[in-house]
């Protein structure tokens, strides 16, 4: 997981400076269309044809469209405001994940998670500060960004039970490459030889990053290893640093102590309520 979240970080570096250069849809595509030609042969030769149609597919779709749009607000967050703070405003999405369990998920959620879960907003205003400063377009889209990857995570719940993980995996790829694909002659911006490379190695990362991520889950129980997804932000800050010279002022510090704060105790919480008596 540490490994997952250290790439997943550099990723968003490279994803911030080409954003400057290249139309976001167009790393949609790169990132999307290489995930794809990676994790399609695996599942053919692992699981067979036949398990390339899934039991649920209007789900899956729904899945896919969400982790586009999703991550093209962040990648377009990123494009706008610094790096560290974009990341942390996503991670509002275990806040929200919680907060929408007893509704969409049927998940009894105690005071306990409740109270974490208003800590964890607190955390989003220390960051925002709203009335102390311009509310910027990247702000919004990277909320935008968590909140929407907040149902995609609802959705990955409901569907771990009944697909083959990487199954969901080529899905959530294959939405994201066939609909930009679609859109390619409209965006398209050739890149030089130095960029492609950055495109590349921005794709790379994305797709290991993926895979580690699905080995940890499967390694050791989501409980030990979900807390150290937090690892991204110190990737993220020290990324926007050395690339950028941006370094996070002390109320957003604040914001991001808390947000990793309560969304490390949700997850903690959580795993402790599903224990078998």
């Amino acid at each position: 997981m540490v490994s997952a979240a250290t790439l997943f970080a550099m990723k968003d570096g490279f994803a911030k400076y080409l954003g400057g250069i290249y139309p976001v849809m167009q790393l949609l595509w790169v990132q999307y269309s290489l995930l794809l030609l990676i994790v399609l042969p695996t599942i053919v030769v692992r699981h067979g044809w036949r398990s390339l149609w899934p039991s649920h597919i209007i789900p899956q779709i729904a899945r896919g469209m969400m982790s586009m749009l999703a991550v093209g607000l962040f990648y377009i967050a990123i494009t706008e405001i610094p790096l560290a703070d974009a990341t942390a405003l996503i991670f509002i999405s275990p806040v929200v994940v919680t907060a929408l369990s007893p509704f969409l998920l049927h998940e009894n959620v105690g005071i306990r998670r409740w109270l974490a879960v208003i800590v964890g907003f607190i955390g989003i205003i220390f960051i925002v500060q709203p009335g102390f400063q311009e509310f910027r377009l990247g702000t919004l889209a990277s909320l935008g960004a968590g909140v929407i990857w907040a149902f995609f995570q609802i959705m990955t719940r409901s569907l771990a039970q009944q697909e083959i993980p990487l199954v969901t995996v080529l899905y959530t790829a294959l939405i994201g490459a066939a609909t930009m694909n679609i859109l390619l002659p409209f965006y398209w911006v050739t890149p030089v030889l130095s960029d492609g490379v950055m495109l590349l190695l921005m794709a790379g990362f994305a797709s290991v990053g993926q895979a580690l991520l699905i080995y940890a889950f499967v390694a050791a129980p989501a409980v030990v290893v979900a807390p150290f997804v937090y690892v991204t932000i110190i990737v993220a800050t020290a990324t926007g640093y050395i690339a950028f010279g941006d370094l996070p002022g002390l109320m957003t510090w604040v914001g991001i102590t808390v947000i990793i704060a309560s969304g490390i105790y949700i997850a903690l919480r959580e795993a402790k309520v599903k224990e078998p008596d």
